[in-house]
């Protein structure tokens, strides 16, 4: 069974998640004055004019770097302390000849080496061809354990990051571009769908969806439980249906 987090956990993920999220800057695609093309004789498109690139500056440290995470400690009886880091990623939905085949293809071979100046550019084609994330990692790690190679429990905060033609620096980062994902390693899916970034503010209330989430059982305890309780009355069941009973257990736990 999983370890509960704490209060103090969620407390602090609440207090301490804004910090983290990146600053996003915006620059025109063209720095120059028009007139300047002309003076020197040069073709302008006027299109390019309305271009911008979206400046991602990280206030964590990135998994394609060799930078440490940000450990977050917490109290002496609190079993976890919470690792941050953050990665980023472009998307892009490839056609596999079937209407309905699509495979999702993540590119970060360039993503790494933007990382290398502390600051990352995202140009016009980025937002042609891909669909841009950055995101947020919080990392639940048990106490005493070796880090970034264990955790328990994680909250993932993703940034969908947008075409910014209609955008500027201060409107970038709305509402809607911020989803939270959950994951813990004993959960029956590891990953649960994405949820409003609001869902934060109800962290270690009753309204907790994260902690509903970390309260279900995984597929292995629930065969268990089964196939215990099959075990119980085992009498009442004649002795061949008992037998096909275990064989079809054994049958999911390995085939689903």
């Amino acid at each position: 069974m999983i370890r509960e987090l704490s209060d103090e956990t969620y407390d602090l993920i609440k207090k301490k998640y804004g910090a983290f999220i990146p600053k996003i800057h915006m620059i025109n695609g063209v720095k120059d004055n028009v007139l300047d093309f002309y003076r020197g004789g040069k073709e302008y498109n006027y299109l390019d004019f309305y271009n911008k690139s979206v400046l991602i500056e990280p206030r964590t440290p990135s998994l394609n770097s060799e930078k440490n995470t940000i450990l977050l400690k917490t109290s002496d009886e609190n079993p976890h302390n919470i690792e941050v880091t953050s990665t980023l990623e472009q998307v892009s939905e490839t056609n596999l000849g079937s209407n309905s085949d699509f495979q999702w293809v993540c590119f970060s071979s360039k993503l790494k080496d933007q990382y290398k100046n502390s600051v990352i550019e995202l140009v016009s084609d980025d937002f042609n061809n891909y669909k841009n994330y950055f995101t947020v990692i919080f990392n639940f790690v048990e106490k005493g354990k070796k880090s970034n190679t264990i955790y328990d429990f994680s909250l993932h905060i993703k940034l969908f990051l947008d075409n910014p033609i209609y955008y500027n620096s201060d409107n970038y980062l709305g509402h809607d571009n911020l989803k939270v994902i959950y994951y813990s390693k004993y959960a029956y899916k590891p990953y649960k769908e994405a949820k409003c970034i609001c869902d934060l503010n109800d962290l270690g209330s009753y309204k907790c969806s994260f902690k509903r989430y970390l309260s279900i059982k995984s597929k292995k305890e629930y065969f268990k439980e089964l196939s215990d309780h099959m075990f119980d009355i085992k009498e009442e069941i004649p002795e061949g249906k008992y037998i096909e009973m275990e064989n079809i257990i054994m049958n999911l736990q390995k085939y689903h």
